[in-house]
């Protein structure tokens, strides 16, 4: 019995170490990590125990652990949120536990529904699988990282079924390798009814093809701009004191003055990278022009808007003109739960303590999604948390975005994978809206994404450094698919779910 129990541990604890070294670690905490590819079997140990335990004691518990080891090995980071104290530990522990119950829940559903209506679990569990992580997306705020599509971004060819089916098709066909690398070792291959077998085949084979077919470059070789990016590595956890704001404001324009022989076309700055308020600072805007009478400035700055009695806090972005007025803002749309704004804040009182500015004011959403605009050109402002969530890029891209710029601050993480996984989370947007992006961060990794999803340029982790780079853009953006339609392919999936219970319940 003891020997069986070690088996099974053993088997979730390889899939746990496969997956981890799927995505940057502990040990290349870098976008330049070498081991992705193992993302396409990562599941395979864990699936072969499970197989032969489905509806039995454990058959819950096995893909409970096994996500949860690899979960906890991967986003340790979180215990690293200074302000939030020994509260972060907890709260690691609680996220951890969340994403787990997702994958341990859709491999006990997947049984459940073979045991129910007789449907093999060869495609009740990617199709699941793939609905439950999109789902993921969306429930109590979302936070969709570490999915598989995420460790491709240097498989070009794979990457372009983003282009049509987004992240859900990308996952499931990784999950359907795995499954049928499974069914080929166990021989349930054999088992699978005919038509269950041409459903789940000829899906995959649609897909495939899809991806195979070569797609257009959007028109980016019309007209490129120089687009430069200032990675300051400054530390923005602190008091927004007089010394503080003169170190900020001279450590970028000394980055500034040495642009100034490359001629950008766009200036990009951090997440909140302007050290104060710039709606009410009345010469900032002019002072950050003098450095450059040539370029725009994309400036991450908080926002103050005084309401009612009091005065609402908004984490924005501003463009700023070679002439020194502000032409373009944008709020950020999607807030960082008990980061940027504070749920229960009466319930549990120490989270007040995480939104330390303002006098642990929480900051208010933006309610618009608009490109903002500079010389004719439009930018998809991302804000940090924004870049999780494919919905804000493709509003942008809809709007007529023609890149993406991806402003965050990354400091509190130390030198962790935290950056690089976020990084590479970031990148899938540029994939599916088929535009480039441009990511500026204070002391985490930036970098350019080009329209497939490949990183192609980043920075090193808490280095000091500026970048330029000619960006391809296109006039007229031609939408993909995926951005003109959305996330239809999870519901394509769970409408044959639906449809192939039925109709097995009714062939009983």
């Amino acid at each position: 019995m003891r020997i069986d129990i070690l088996k099974k541990m053993g088997l979730s604890f390889l899939t746990s170490v496969l997956l981890l070294f799927s995505f940057p670690n502990f040990m290349e905490p870098t976008v330049d990590y070498h081991t992705s590819f193992l993302m396409w079997a990562a599941f395979v140990p864990l699936i072969c125990l499970w197989s032969g335990i489905k509806g039995e004691k454990g058959s819950f518990f096995y893909p409970f652990i096994s996500a949860f080891v690899f979960y906890a090995g991967s986003l340790y980071w979180m215990c690293l949120v200074g302000p939030m104290g020994p509260a972060a530990y907890p709260a690691c522990a609680a996220v951890c536990a969340y994403f787990s119950l997702i994958i341990a829940g859709s491999f006990y559903f997947s049984a459940l529904a073979e045991k129910k209506t007789g449907i093999s679990v060869l495609f009740t569990l990617p199709a699941i699988l793939t609905i439950s992580e999109f789902a993921r997306e969306w429930f109590i705020s979302g936070w969709p990282i570490l999915t598989p599509a995420q460790s491709q971004n240097n498989f070009t060819l794979f990457m372009r079924v983003l282009r049509t089916f987004g992240a859900p098709g990308a996952n499931f066909i990784i999950y359907s390798t795995n499954m049928l690398i499974v069914a080929f070792i166990t021989g349930e291959i054999k088992k699978i009814k005919k038509w269950e077998n041409i459903l789940w085949i000829s899906m995959l084979t649609v897909i495939v093809i899809i991806t195979l077919v070569p797609g257009g470059k959007n028109g980016l070789e019309n007209t490129k701009l120089k687009i430069a990016a200032i990675q300051r590595n400054i530390d923005q956890n602190v008091d927004w004191t007089g010394v503080y704001a003169s170190y900020t404001m001279a450590a970028s324009k000394d980055m500034y003055s040495k642009l100034s022989g490359i001629h950008p076309d766009l200036v990009i700055w951090p997440e909140t990278g302007y050290p104060g308020i710039l709606n009410r600072d009345p010469s900032g805007a002019s002072e950050i022009a003098s450095w450059n009478r040539q370029a725009y400035s994309l400036v991450g700055s908080d926002t103050a808007i005084l309401a009612g009695n009091g005065t609402d806090y908004f984490n924005g972005a501003y463009i700023v003109t070679p002439s020194g007025t502000v032409s373009g803002y944008y709020a950020k749309h999607h807030l960082v739960p008990f980061g940027e704004y504070i749920p229960f804040q009466d319930v549990l009182p120490f989270v007040r303590k995480v939104v330390q500015r303002y006098g642990y004011e929480g900051f208010k959403s933006g309610s618009l999604i608009e490109p903002l605009e500079f010389n004719g050109i439009k930018a998809g402002t991302l804000i940090c948390y924004d870049s999780f969530f494919p919905e804000i890029a493709r509003v942008h891209a809809r709007k007529g975005a023609q890149f993406l710029a991806h402003l965050s601050y990354e400091s509190w993480y130390g030198h962790t994978p935290a950056s690089a996984q976020i990084f590479m989370n970031a990148a899938l947007r540029s994939a599916e809206c088929g535009i480039y992006m441009v990511r500026c961060v204070e002391s985490g990794i930036s970098g350019v994404v080009d329209d497939t999803g490949k990183i192609v340029f980043h920075t090193g982790l808490f280095t000091k450094e500026f970048f330029s780079y000619d960006v391809p853009v296109s006039a007229k953006p031609v939408l993909t698919f995926y951005c003109a339609h959305g996330d239809i392919f999870p519901c394509i999936l769970l409408a044959i779910l639906i449809a192939a219970a039925f109709i097995k319940w009714k062939m009983k």
